[in-house]
């Protein structure tokens, strides 16, 4: 992979909330308060500046990091479901299917008028 490739991140240095908009600033090489200004616009002329901030915070990386927060979230989640299929013993479920809800009777084995 090359290293001289320029990645856009949150600018932790030069932040206000969470480095976004310093971020795109720096990675397009605009001035910082202009950019502000307009992610400003786009929040009170419709929101949308709103969900796109909430999802550049959560998917770039900080400056300096290699990972974003929703890569340590998903590695979590996938370590939690790990650990839960890890502690799950498949011979206790097999033996005793009403143990988890396996044999549970549907609807039309308890409907008695059709």
């Amino acid at each position: 992979m090359n290293d001289d490739r320029r990645r856009l991140e949150r600018n932790t240095d030069n932040k206000m909330v969470a480095g976004v908009a310093s971020g795109v600033a720096d990675f397009y090489g605009l001035d910082t308060s202009i950019v502000r200004i307009v992610w400003a616009l786009s929040i009170l002329l419709g929101g949308f500046g709103v969900v796109a901030y909430v999802v550049m915070w959560i998917v770039l990386p900080e400056s300096g990091q290699e990972r974003s927060v929703a890569h340590d979230i998903r590695e979590k989640v996938a370590s939690d479901i790990d650990e839960s299929a890890d502690t799950t013993d498949v011979a206790d479920v097999a033996s005793d299917p009403d143990k988890n809800g396996l044999n549970r009777p549907t609807d039309s084995d308890t409907d008695s008028d059709s």
